[in-house]
């Protein structure tokens, strides 16, 4: 009876790992999506035309949000971490010898690797520091990072180049990124661009990744920097139009 417990035990936990790392493509881009937002809120704040107190208070609570939820990923990116490597370990036998401590000897070692996995940074994550740059008008700081990461990501900004699929040359349309080389494109330009299994160079100049469609998935970040930017496009022709239509009357 106890073999058989046993075994149920071990495709139990099989199962288990399999399907939560089924989900962590989920994990990433909700958190991704997540942490977009609340950059994007940092920079509608930073153009509102309220008191220097009011925005201190906003940009603050919006880094306590962006602190913890990068604290989040780090224990999610530890514990998937820890549970491939387990995942590994079993596979090769690792565990084939514990019996009735079969879960024991599961979790402990679990455990022990996602202490091994250290302790967040996340002064030094890259999204944080976009976070402090955006925040530095209201907050200050922000002007020591030097990375050269930050700087491609905040430099030109808000430039239609930014948004343009490097396939089609057009704005991006349901945006997909590139889990190893970080490239976006427009989902049904890489679908057409891209095999389902038979590896292809990426389609930006330059780089020497070879991708698949596997490789792809929606890059949600991208996708909210680009609906802030075209509502801000539209709002600069709506505002053109009026200035014209203005001088118009005035030559009337």
């Amino acid at each position: 009876m106890a073999a058989h417990a046993d075994k149920y035990q071990r495709v139990a936990v099989s199962s288990a790992m399999t399907k939560i790392a089924a989900k962590s493509d989920s994990f990433y881009e909700d958190g991704n999506t997540l942490r977009a937002t609340i950059v994007q809120f940092a920079k509608d704040i930073n153009g509102l035309d309220v008191s220097a107190a009011a925005k201190k208070t906003a940009m603050e609570s919006l880094m306590d949000t962006m602190r913890t939820s990068l604290s989040t990923k780090h224990e999610i990116d530890a514990f998937l971490a820890a549970m491939k490597k387990l995942q590994d370990e079993a596979a090769n036998g690792d565990f084939d010898d514990c019996d009735d401590d079969f879960l024991d000897v599961v979790s402990k070692a679990l455990q022990a690797q996602i202490a091994a996995y250290g302790a967040p940074d996340v002064e030094l994550d890259g999204q944080f520091k976009k976070m402090r740059k955006v925040c530095a008008p209201v907050l200050g700081g922000g002007d020591d990072d030097s990375d050269e990461e930050i700087q491609v990501d905040e430099t030109q900004a808000d430039q239609e180049a930014d948004f343009k699929c490097p396939i089609t040359t057009g704005l991006f349309v349901d945006p997909m990124i590139s889990k190893t080389c970080g490239h976006t494109f427009s989902k049904k330009a890489a679908m057409s661009y891209f095999h389902k299994t038979i590896p292809k160079k990426c389609a930006v100049f330059g780089c020497a990744q070879l991708l698949t469609q596997a490789d792809l998935k929606k890059d949600k970040e991208k996708e909210v920097a680009l609906k802030s930017y075209q509502a801000k496009m539209k709002r600069a022709a709506a505002s053109q139009r009026d200035a014209v239509e203005m001088d118009d009357d005035d030559d009337e």
